[in-house]
């Protein structure tokens, strides 16, 4: 179940640019979507959240389907999500090698949630018309 997040004062780290592995979710569309920007950077994992600072229940919303919104404002994104925006990227041997190193590596520093199936990220806000 999706903790109730209104009226809480999440932190906001900054306003970013696509360059990573960011999992984007786009607020300010009439279809509101979430895509993988640079599935191949294996080296750095965030949510990118496209819209108005702090809309925590518009985020939580669209990560439906694709992860949850925690109580502290980080993100946790489910790893068969990640591989599913990955999309033909995820059948690749070495891809598919790399994320499992990805998800030791956040194991070992203990960025996955309780089940061990979904990836802690921290979100970060980018200005409705922003570029990325």
């Amino acid at each position: 179940m999706r903790p109730l997040l209104a009226g809480r004062n999440l932190p906001v780290v900054r306003w970013v640019v696509c360059g990573a592995m960011d999992v984007v979710v786009d607020l300010t569309a009439p279809q509101q979507g979430v895509s993988l920007a640079e599935p191949d950077d294996l080296k750095s994992f965030k949510v990118l959240a496209r819209g108005r600072e702090g809309d925590s229940e518009g985020l939580a919303n669209a990560l439906e389907g694709v992860g949850r919104l925690a109580d502290d404002g980080h993100a946790f994104i489910d790893a068969d999500a990640v591989r599913r925006l990955a999309g033909e990227r995820a059948n690749d041997p070495d891809w598919s090698s790399g994320f499992d190193g990805m998800l030791a590596y956040a194991r070992s520093k203990g960025w996955m949630d309780e089940s061990g199936t979904a990836i802690q990220a921290h979100v970060e806000w980018e200005p409705a018309g922003g570029s990325a």
